[in-house]
Protein backbone atom coordinates (compact mmCIF):
# COMPACT_ATOMS: atom_id res chain seq x y z
CA UNK A 1 0.00 0.00 0.00
CA UNK A 2 1.43 3.33 -1.03
CA UNK A 3 1.16 6.03 1.58
CA UNK A 4 0.32 9.47 0.31
CA UNK A 5 1.31 12.42 2.48
CA UNK A 6 -0.21 15.82 1.87
CA UNK A 7 2.49 18.29 2.83
CA UNK A 8 0.80 21.64 2.46
CA UNK A 9 -1.81 23.80 0.85
CA UNK A 10 -0.72 27.36 0.16
CA UNK A 11 -3.53 29.90 -0.17
CA UNK A 12 -2.12 32.60 -2.39
CA UNK A 13 -5.14 34.90 -2.34
CA UNK A 14 -8.82 34.95 -1.52
CA UNK A 15 -11.20 36.25 -4.18
CA UNK A 16 -14.98 35.96 -4.35
CA UNK A 17 -16.40 33.79 -7.16
CA UNK A 18 -20.01 33.20 -8.19
CA UNK A 19 -20.06 29.42 -7.69
CA UNK A 20 -19.05 27.14 -4.78
CA UNK A 21 -17.15 24.99 -7.30
CA UNK A 22 -14.91 27.92 -8.24
CA UNK A 23 -14.40 29.24 -4.73
CA UNK A 24 -13.13 25.89 -3.39
CA UNK A 25 -9.34 25.53 -3.53
CA UNK A 26 -8.84 28.73 -5.51
CA UNK A 27 -5.37 30.13 -6.16
CA UNK A 28 -3.66 27.46 -4.11
CA UNK A 29 -1.08 24.72 -4.55
CA UNK A 30 -1.43 21.25 -3.09
CA UNK A 31 1.81 19.31 -2.64
CA UNK A 32 1.82 15.52 -2.30
CA UNK A 33 4.67 13.06 -1.76
CA UNK A 34 4.06 9.67 -3.34
CA UNK A 35 7.12 7.50 -2.82
CA UNK A 36 10.01 9.24 -4.58
CA UNK A 37 7.68 11.53 -6.53
CA UNK A 38 6.57 15.01 -5.56
CA UNK A 39 3.20 15.86 -7.07
CA UNK A 40 1.86 19.40 -7.15
CA UNK A 41 -1.68 20.36 -8.06
CA UNK A 42 -2.18 24.05 -8.78
CA UNK A 43 -5.64 25.62 -8.63
CA UNK A 44 -5.96 28.91 -10.52
CA UNK A 45 -9.08 31.10 -10.53
CA UNK A 46 -9.66 34.31 -12.45
CA UNK A 47 -12.46 36.26 -14.10
CA UNK A 48 -12.78 33.57 -16.79
CA UNK A 49 -13.09 30.54 -14.52
CA UNK A 50 -10.91 27.88 -12.94
CA UNK A 51 -7.92 25.82 -14.11
CA UNK A 52 -6.27 22.82 -12.45
CA UNK A 53 -2.67 22.03 -13.45
CA UNK A 54 -0.87 18.86 -12.35
CA UNK A 55 2.90 18.39 -12.17
CA UNK A 56 5.19 15.58 -11.03
CA UNK A 57 8.77 16.32 -10.05
CA UNK A 58 8.52 19.75 -11.65
CA UNK A 59 7.18 18.46 -14.98
CA UNK A 60 3.67 18.60 -16.39
CA UNK A 61 2.10 15.21 -15.74
CA UNK A 62 -1.54 14.19 -15.74
CA UNK A 63 -4.64 16.04 -16.88
CA UNK A 64 -4.85 19.84 -16.97
CA UNK A 65 -8.46 21.05 -16.98
CA UNK A 66 -10.34 24.35 -17.20
CA UNK A 67 -13.92 25.36 -16.37
CA UNK A 68 -15.87 28.54 -17.02
CA UNK A 69 -17.58 30.65 -14.35
CA UNK A 70 -20.72 28.51 -14.55
CA UNK A 71 -18.77 25.36 -13.79
CA UNK A 72 -18.82 23.92 -17.33
CA UNK A 73 -15.60 22.30 -18.52
CA UNK A 74 -14.07 24.28 -21.42
CA UNK A 75 -10.66 22.64 -21.95
CA UNK A 76 -8.68 19.49 -21.21
CA UNK A 77 -5.23 18.18 -22.10
CA UNK A 78 -3.04 15.37 -20.78
CA UNK A 79 0.71 15.28 -20.18
CA UNK A 80 3.13 12.43 -19.53
CA UNK A 81 6.60 13.45 -18.31
CA UNK A 82 6.23 17.04 -19.59
CA UNK A 83 4.96 15.94 -23.03
CA UNK A 84 1.46 16.24 -24.41
CA UNK A 85 -0.24 12.89 -24.91
CA UNK A 86 -3.71 12.26 -26.32
CA UNK A 87 -6.31 14.81 -27.34
CA UNK A 88 -6.08 18.53 -26.57
CA UNK A 89 -9.73 19.55 -26.62
CA UNK A 90 -11.75 22.71 -25.94
CA UNK A 91 -15.48 23.47 -25.83
CA UNK A 92 -17.40 26.73 -26.18
CA UNK A 93 -20.15 27.93 -23.85
CA UNK A 94 -22.71 25.82 -25.75
CA UNK A 95 -20.70 22.64 -25.30
CA UNK A 96 -19.60 22.42 -28.93
CA UNK A 97 -16.02 21.31 -29.66
CA UNK A 98 -13.92 24.25 -30.91
CA UNK A 99 -10.45 22.66 -30.65
CA UNK A 100 -9.45 19.04 -31.30
CA UNK A 101 -5.71 18.29 -31.53
CA UNK A 102 -4.17 14.81 -31.16
CA UNK A 103 -0.64 14.48 -29.72
CA UNK A 104 1.75 11.60 -29.11
CA UNK A 105 4.98 11.87 -27.14
CA UNK A 106 4.74 15.65 -27.25
CA UNK A 107 4.33 15.88 -31.02
CA UNK A 108 1.22 16.89 -32.97
CA UNK A 109 -0.19 14.03 -35.05
CA UNK A 110 -3.18 13.47 -37.31
CA UNK A 111 -5.89 15.98 -38.15
CA UNK A 112 -5.95 19.17 -36.00
CA UNK A 113 -9.15 21.19 -36.02
CA UNK A 114 -9.97 24.64 -34.64
CA UNK A 115 -13.33 26.43 -34.85
CA UNK A 116 -14.68 29.88 -34.01
CA UNK A 117 -17.98 28.17 -33.16
CA UNK A 118 -19.98 25.18 -34.37
CA UNK A 119 -19.81 24.98 -38.18
CA UNK A 120 -17.37 27.94 -38.43
CA UNK A 121 -13.83 26.57 -38.94
CA UNK A 122 -10.76 28.61 -38.05
CA UNK A 123 -7.88 26.30 -39.03
CA UNK A 124 -7.35 22.72 -40.24
CA UNK A 125 -3.87 21.19 -40.20
CA UNK A 126 -2.59 17.68 -41.02
CA UNK A 127 0.46 16.10 -39.32
CA UNK A 128 2.23 12.80 -39.87
CA UNK A 129 3.34 10.38 -37.11
CA UNK A 130 6.61 12.32 -36.71
CA UNK A 131 4.84 15.61 -35.99
CA UNK A 132 5.57 17.14 -39.40
CA UNK A 133 3.00 19.10 -41.38
CA UNK A 134 1.86 17.17 -44.44
CA UNK A 135 -0.62 18.19 -47.10
CA UNK A 136 -3.10 21.01 -46.86
CA UNK A 137 -3.33 23.56 -44.04
CA UNK A 138 -6.29 25.95 -44.28
CA UNK A 139 -7.34 29.10 -42.42
CA UNK A 140 -10.66 30.94 -42.39
CA UNK A 141 -11.53 34.41 -41.15
CA UNK A 142 -14.20 34.78 -38.48
CA UNK A 143 -16.58 36.26 -41.05
CA UNK A 144 -16.30 33.02 -43.06
CA UNK A 145 -14.06 34.44 -45.80
CA UNK A 146 -11.05 32.43 -46.92
CA UNK A 147 -7.86 32.93 -44.99
CA UNK A 148 -4.42 31.79 -46.04
CA UNK A 149 -3.72 28.18 -47.01
CA UNK A 150 -0.56 26.19 -47.60
CA UNK A 151 0.49 22.77 -48.84
CA UNK A 152 3.31 21.05 -46.92
CA UNK A 153 5.69 18.19 -47.56
CA UNK A 154 7.71 17.02 -44.56
CA UNK A 155 7.09 20.31 -42.71
CA UNK A 156 8.25 22.48 -45.64
CA UNK A 157 6.15 24.69 -47.87
CA UNK A 158 5.31 23.39 -51.33
CA UNK A 159 2.71 26.05 -52.08
CA UNK A 160 1.21 29.07 -50.29
CA UNK A 161 -2.02 30.87 -51.13
CA UNK A 162 -2.80 34.15 -49.38
CA UNK A 163 -6.04 36.12 -49.52
CA UNK A 164 -7.25 39.66 -48.93
CA UNK A 165 -9.57 40.27 -45.98
CA UNK A 166 -12.53 40.00 -48.34
CA UNK A 167 -11.47 36.48 -49.36
CA UNK A 168 -10.13 37.35 -52.83
CA UNK A 169 -6.70 35.97 -53.97
CA UNK A 170 -3.71 38.09 -52.92
CA UNK A 171 -0.60 35.96 -53.48
CA UNK A 172 0.25 32.46 -54.75
CA UNK A 173 3.75 31.05 -54.19
CA UNK A 174 5.31 27.74 -55.26
CA UNK A 175 8.57 26.29 -53.95
CA UNK A 176 11.05 24.10 -55.85
CA UNK A 177 12.86 22.90 -52.69
CA UNK A 178 12.63 23.53 -48.94
CA UNK A 179 12.61 27.33 -48.39
CA UNK A 180 13.48 27.95 -52.07
CA UNK A 181 10.86 29.95 -54.00
CA UNK A 182 10.26 29.01 -57.63
CA UNK A 183 7.34 31.20 -58.76
CA UNK A 184 5.04 33.80 -57.22
CA UNK A 185 2.01 35.64 -58.56
CA UNK A 186 0.69 38.75 -56.80
CA UNK A 187 -2.84 40.08 -57.34
CA UNK A 188 -4.48 43.49 -57.05
CA UNK A 189 -7.74 43.86 -55.09
CA UNK A 190 -9.66 43.81 -58.40
CA UNK A 191 -8.27 40.35 -59.17
CA UNK A 192 -5.73 41.38 -61.81
CA UNK A 193 -2.24 39.88 -61.85
CA UNK A 194 0.07 42.81 -61.02
CA UNK A 195 3.48 41.08 -60.81
CA UNK A 196 5.24 37.73 -61.09
CA UNK A 197 8.46 36.22 -59.79
CA UNK A 198 9.81 33.41 -61.97
CA UNK A 199 12.72 31.00 -61.44
CA UNK A 200 13.18 32.36 -57.94
CA UNK A 201 14.28 35.91 -58.79
CA UNK A 202 12.53 39.21 -59.27
CA UNK A 203 10.65 42.11 -57.67
CA UNK A 204 7.00 41.74 -56.79
CA UNK A 205 4.37 44.39 -56.09
CA UNK A 206 2.29 43.20 -53.14
CA UNK A 207 -0.85 44.76 -51.63
CA UNK A 208 -1.42 44.48 -47.89
CA UNK A 209 -4.24 42.23 -46.70
CA UNK A 210 -6.47 45.22 -45.90
CA UNK A 211 -5.63 46.73 -49.34
CA UNK A 212 -4.39 49.99 -47.81
CA UNK A 213 -0.66 49.66 -48.60
CA UNK A 214 1.58 48.52 -51.46
CA UNK A 215 5.02 46.96 -51.01
CA UNK A 216 7.83 45.89 -53.29
CA UNK A 217 9.23 42.47 -52.31
CA UNK A 218 12.49 41.13 -53.73
CA UNK A 219 13.57 37.49 -54.14
CA UNK A 220 16.97 36.38 -55.45
CA UNK A 221 17.78 32.76 -56.32
CA UNK A 222 14.72 31.61 -54.46
CA UNK A 223 15.52 33.48 -51.24
CA UNK A 224 13.73 36.45 -49.72
CA UNK A 225 15.85 39.62 -49.84
CA UNK A 226 13.76 42.52 -48.60
CA UNK A 227 10.35 44.23 -48.59
CA UNK A 228 9.80 47.99 -48.71
CA UNK A 229 6.81 50.31 -49.02
CA UNK A 230 6.35 51.23 -52.68
CA UNK A 231 7.32 54.87 -52.15
CA UNK A 232 10.64 53.84 -50.54
CA UNK A 233 11.44 51.23 -53.18
CA UNK A 234 11.13 53.54 -56.17
CA UNK A 235 14.32 55.25 -57.45
CA UNK A 236 14.60 58.73 -55.99
CA UNK A 237 14.96 61.65 -58.40
CA UNK A 238 17.37 64.47 -57.76
CA UNK A 239 15.83 67.80 -56.95
CA UNK A 240 16.68 70.56 -59.38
Amino acid sequence: MIKTIILSIFFLSSIGYPSPFLSSKCNSIESIINGKDTIKIKYECDRFGKTIIRKKNGKFDGVSESWDLKGYKVAEERYIDDKREGIVISWDSLGDTVRFKPYHNGKPIGFHQEYYSKGKPSRFTHYDSLGRKQGLEEYWQENGARGDSAFFRDDYYVEIRQYFNDGKPRLWMKYSAPDVLDTAIAYAPDGKNVSTVSKGSGDMMLFSEDQTQIFIVRYTNGKYEWAKPLKDALPKTKEK
